[in-house]
């Protein structure tokens, strides 16, 4: 089943539905700042659960020159797949969240 891969990590969830609040896709330093900030998930676990959503072609990578940097930045993107799913997760989350507050 496709969904044990997201399984694997708890971390996948969370990825999804950080890369589904932002407002624009994100660099890599950008979206893992996010994730230990909002969720307290270490590099290696946001680094596997990147693995995981790009496996199940919910995510895809790019990359990019910005300005004069030397070196491109790699943008995240949630695919067509991976927006559809990250919504849900979303609203599965605010129903969740009601029944706490």
């Amino acid at each position: 089943m496709a969904i044990n891969k997201l399984d694997e990590t708890k971390a996948a969830l969370r990825l999804l539905l950080t890369l589904y609040k932002m407002k624009k896709p994100p660099d890599r330093m950008t979206l893992l700042k996010a994730l230990k900030t909002n969720y307290g998930i270490e590099r290696t676990a946001a680094y596997r659960a990147i693995a995981a959503c790009m496996t199940l072609n919910l995510l895809r990578t790019e990359q990019k020159k910005f300005g004069k940097q030397p070196r491109a930045s790699i943008i995240h993107y949630l695919t067509k797949k991976g927006a559809q799913i990250a919504k849900r997760i979303a609203e599965i989350n605010e129903i969740l969240e009601k029944d706490i507050a």
